[in-house]
């Protein structure tokens, strides 16, 4: 668009606070991402024993909130 300036946003990256737990003989990751909606969540698991997960959201007008957190998990962990 001619004439407009368009502002890149501004995100805010944090490290979410994550703990591993055992409840019943399973092991669980527990994260906690305040605010963030499911949809706003995405985890990918590798063949090679690694989990990503991503997520982003609006805080307001101006700025987003994202993370990235790899975890070594073993290959044969069950979703």
């Amino acid at each position: 668009m001619a004439g407009v300036h368009v502002k890149p946003s501004n995100y805010q990256d944090f490290e979410p606070y994550c703990k591993w737990r055992i409840e019943e003989g399973r092991d669980i990751l527990e994260i906690q991402l305040h605010g963030f909606r499911k949809d706003q969540v995405r985890i990918q698991r590798s063949s090679l024993g690694s989990m990503t997960i991503t997520g982003e959201r609006r805080v307001d007008q101006s700025r987003w909130a994202r993370f990235r957190k790899e975890i070594k998990v073993s290959k044969d962990c069950k979703d």
